[in-house]
């Protein structure tokens, strides 16, 4: 692996925890979408269904958070910072930081979320 590249971290099977930190970004982005589109977002029925996919096996959280909140820091301007390694490295960084629960994110979110590992654990 050169110096430009960063090792992906995917458990095996997630924790409460890491699906918390995971599932409040793709919400945010989901509700910032349907706010936008002035949709109702409904914050336990999408958790309740994004637990689902991932427990099917048919669709990883990783796919899911690359989806929503990969394109949608793709589709910004500021982002990643200009001090960032190549973009293909800062997003698998920014993927790690949630995995491993290391420090805030470099990027905010217009509709953030705040959902407790108490909470996937109600849907597993």
């Amino acid at each position: 692996m050169s110096a430009t590249e960063v090792e992906r971290k995917i458990p095996e099977t997630y924790s409460n925890e890491q699906m918390a930190r995971i599932l409040e970004e793709v919400c945010a982005v989901a509700a910032e979408s349907k706010r936008i589109t002035g949709d109702e977002f409904n914050q336990t029925e999408f958790i309740a269904h994004m637990i689902e996919l991932e427990e099917s096996g048919d669709y990883s959280l990783l796919s899911i958070w690359g989806e929503q909140v990969g394109e949608w820091l793709a589709s910004r301007q500021d982002m990643p910072p200009e001090d960032a390694p190549h973009w293909e490295v800062w997003i698998t960084q920014q993927w790690n930081r949630l995995i491993e629960g290391d420090g805030e994110a470099p990027y905010g979110f217009n509709s953030p979320f705040s959902i407790s590992p108490d909470e996937i654990a109600q849907f597993r």
